[in-house]
């Protein structure tokens, strides 16, 4: 468990990240728009708007002040730079704590596109051998 502590820790981090990414997005959105645009009425609303809009699903509602249009790019470009790195790190962090632990595969085999496959001599020697072998042939 001690191993798995600074995955853990990154995971966290970088959970922490992305819900300030989503609150600060929400909150420049509301401060900039919550006296001009009729359909936002309270947080709430501009932190739907920031978690539909950072995570591409769509905007719920559009900016109507410039300034409103000028924070949904902004936002929209910062989450396109933080997301990718942090999940980068977080790849880079899980790498770190699965080599740390050693190999996860039973020797002779290997990880092949999610299917379990057994190392060996796939030569077309080894499979004249064999196929010598299965009908009696000595070799």
């Amino acid at each position: 468990a001690e191993r798995n502590r600074p995955l853990v820790e990154k995971v966290a981090d970088v959970a922490v990240e992305f819900l300030c990414v989503f609150l600060i997005a929400g909150e420049l959105f509301y401060d900039l728009e919550f006296q001009a645009n009729p359909d936002i009425s309270d947080i709430g609303d501009a932190l739907y708007w920031s978690f539909l809009t950072l995570t591409g699903i769509g905007q719920p509602f559009e900016a109507v002040t410039a300034a409103g249009r000028v924070a949904t790019v902004a936002s929209i470009l910062t989450a396109l730079v933080v997301v990718p790195l942090q999940l980068a790190n977080l790849v880079g962090a899980a790498n770190t704590a699965q080599s740390a632990e050693g190999p996860a595969q039973p020797q002779g085999q290997t990880r092949m596109g999610g299917f379990e496959a057994a190392s060996g001599d796939y030569s077309s020697d080894a499979w004249d051998r064999s196929s010598d072998e299965g009908r009696g042939g000595g070799g």
